[in-house]
């Protein structure tokens, strides 16, 4: 797990016929939202909590997409996906694959080279209008593509940018973890912005990092950028080239995350025992959407979720689930337990493979939806993974 680095009611939407898819309390107030006026929202974990999670209770449709499996669409590891209403592109680590919103495999962008227009292993890649950029291992640069797949230049770099995403009006952040800063690029691709999201650094930390696809640094929302290094409480906006802390992990989450002195670095190489420490504490990750929020948290060094929470937006109660599944209750009546998250402001988006299905259907297809049994039958358990689109209810 540790490595050195240098480096998704209606069961008529399953056939896919539409692809539309200072901390203290007392000053602070909260508002749910946090764009450039905001303040801060301090969010208050409560101990109990239930034992599962439907989606049912704030989802009204879940469409699930096979993704098609031929020789040049072979998905080795589903580590990212970027969607919009026609197309769905997933980063699989080796290649670039672009899909129709029905799964239907459509090109690959760009090749496995050295030379222009070529990638190594994938680090990243966001869109920004019509232009996707991606950055690899072997290459100190943003390599540009259009969206369909023609290269058009890559942007030199003194090092190989290794998380970045991007605003609402289309600039690119770059995280740099071992300087403690987020760069702002403006179209021109000069530094318009530098933020300091990390003071004192540690000398040598740039020789380490956790292969975890729960670390998302950037989540993207309907009101702005959020940041999240996972060394303090606090989930900040970066909308605007400059940090404003948008969520503060309050009562019942603060007292629970890794501290600082305890993280990898502080190792000395000797991972195991940093193992043995870190995995006593948690990890957070929010993902907000218009009506609700989600905050996914598990431990350090372990797979599962230890806990899911829901908040209401409306009126700020949030409710604990003591899983690590969601219960997807509308149309394939299976449990969830691997999440991706994307840039999608609609979707909480899933995945499963195609034995985790086989080994369900061996023993519960009398739960499912006729429709959802006859559209998974011909899903062989060689192919791709299946995204699972959970569109989230509009109003709580």
């Amino acid at each position: 797990m540790i490595n050195i680095i240098s480096t998704t009611i209606s069961i008529m939407a399953l056939m896919l016929g539409a692809c539309t898819f200072d901390k203290n309390p007392e000053a602070i107030k909260s508002t749910g939202t946090f764009n450039d006026k905001s303040e801060i929202e301090i969010l208050r974990f409560p101990e109990n909590g239930e034992d599962t999670l439907k989606t049912s209770y704030f989802a009204d449709t879940v469409l699930y997409v096979p993704l098609e499996t031929n020789i040049n669409s072979f998905i080795k590891s589903l580590e990212q996906v970027w969607m919009n209403d026609s197309i769905i592109i997933i980063n699989d680590r080796f290649k670039l694959l672009m899909f129709s919103c029905k799964g239907k495999f459509l090109k690959q962008i760009g090749n496995r080279g050295k030379g222009p227009g070529e990638h190594g292993l994938i680090f990243n890649f966001d869109v920004i209008q019509d232009t996707i950029y991606v950055t690899s291992s072997g290459k100190k640069s943003w390599i540009k593509y259009a969206l369909n797949g023609t290269f058009c230049k890559e942007i030199p770099f003194k090092i190989s940018p290794l998380q970045f995403s991007s605003t609402l009006n289309g600039e690119l952040t770059r995280y740099h973890r071992e300087y403690g800063k987020i760069y702002i690029h403006g179209k021109d691709m000069n530094v318009t912005d530098t933020i300091v999201v990390e003071h004192g650094v540690t000398i040598g930390r740039f020789k380490y990092g956790i292969n975890n696809n729960f670390l998302v640094y950037f989540q993207k929302t309907s009101s702005g950028l959020l940041f999240n290094n996972y060394l303090s409480d606090t989930i900040w906006n970066i909308s605007h080239g400059k940090k404003k802390p948008a969520f503060i992990l309050g009562l019942g989450m603060k007292d629970k995350l890794l501290p600082r002195d305890k993280h990898i670095e502080f190792s000395k190489g000797d991972y195991k025992r940093w193992e043995k420490t870190a995995k006593r504490y948690q990890m957070v990750h929010l993902v907000p959407f218009p009506s609700r929020m989600f905050v996914f948290q598990k431990y350090w060094c372990e797979e599962s979720y230890s806990s899911i929470y829901i908040q209401n937006v409306q009126t700020k109660e949030i409710k604990k689930y003591n899983t690590s599944y969601i219960y997807e209750d509308i149309v394939g009546c299976l449990e969830l337990s691997k999440f991706i998250f994307s840039n999608s402001l609609d979707y909480l988006i899933g995945k499963i493979t195609p034995l985790e299905l086989q080994d369900f259907l061996r023993s519960n297809k009398e739960k499912a939806s006729p429709q959802w049994l006859d559209q998974m039958k011909n899903v062989d358990k060689n192919d791709n993974p299946i995204l699972v689109l959970i569109k989230i209810k509009q109003s709580p």
